[in-house]
């Protein structure tokens, strides 16, 4: 009889420890975005070529348990007390001069912030710090008979420096392995999805032969489905215009005289801001 007990408690003990080790277990999708091959992400780092701008250490250092914000469901990280070891202490006793010192806008700032969508098969992470700007999307779609993978970079340094992106689409097998690259179909630019008749007659797109219009790129959950969200990136298209004034020779006027100039000449400066065009995941990729 004893040893009869002792087996039921060692089945019951085995079953729990098992039990807690797949409720701990990542889901695929945290499982894609944790362990996908720097391979696959093409931004890579001024510094230094080799290496890129979401790696999988920079990925996973910013999905910690330490840094989870449960009131957002998110992941939220001021640099300034991750880098005094703040987040390390589970409670933090803070005396009266500490905190009117994190009270201050240097410390209450989020600069870097990582949500998982786990029903629409989501992952969003933004890096904001002194008008530089890394955004990350990580999309899983499925379909009754296929898995899509969508990588979505962008690295936006601010001030005049040209933005750079990537967008890529994979094919996945039953295994979430890659099995080749397939075609991300944007929408073809159309100033008429973003601003009314009446704005569009205001803005001259004569002034725009010498540049090229990007989107800006952005993702929303729209009834638990991923959705991308298009609209013309203005300030871009400012900076470029800007730099080729810049290049005429009766052009004397400062770098941001430059651009404010460039926002007039092309009539912005009369019309209202864009409206999105926003795109079901499942209409871009096939």
């Amino acid at each position: 009889m004893k040893n009869k007990l002792t087996n039921i408690f060692l089945v019951l003990a085995v079953s729990l420890i098992f039990g807690q080790t797949s409720f701990c277990q990542d889901s695929e999708l945290v499982k894609l975005y944790k362990e996908l091959s720097d391979e696959y992400f093409f931004l890579k780092e001024y510094s230094d070529s080799s290496l890129s701008v979401f790696s999988a250490d920079y990925r996973n250092y910013y999905l910690n348990k330490k840094y989870y914000n449960q009131e957002d469901d998110d992941y939220e990280v001021n640099i300034y007390l991750d880098s005094e070891g703040y987040y390390d202490n589970e409670i933090v006793k803070l005396d009266a001069d500490s905190a009117d010192l994190y009270s201050d806008p240097t410390f209450t700032e989020i600069h870097s912030t990582l949500k998982i969508f786990e029903t629409s098969g989501v992952v969003k992470y933004r890096y904001f710090y002194e008008g530089q700007e890394k955004l990350l999307f990580l999309i899983l779609h499925k379909t009754d008979t296929e898995k899509f993978l969508l990588i979505l970079e962008q690295d936006i340094p601010g001030m005049g420096v040209p933005k750079r992106f990537s967008y890529k689409a994979y094919k996945l097998n039953a295994d979430n392995r890659i099995m080749e690259s397939v075609p991300l179909n944007f929408p073809e630019f159309k100033w008429e999805d973003y601003y009314s008749k009446k704005e569009i007659r205001k803005i001259k797109q004569k002034q725009m032969t010498d540049v090229s219009v990007e989107y800006i790129v952005n993702v929303d959950i729209v009834e638990n489905k991923a959705c991308l969200c298009f609209s013309p990136d203005l300030n871009e298209l400012f900076w470029r215009k800007a730099e080729m004034l810049q290049l005429e020779q009766n052009f004397d006027q400062g770098t941001y005289d430059a651009y404010l100039k460039a926002e007039e000449l092309m009539g912005f400066k009369k019309v209202g801001l864009a409206r999105e065009k926003v795109v079901f995941v499942g209409d871009l990729v096939k």
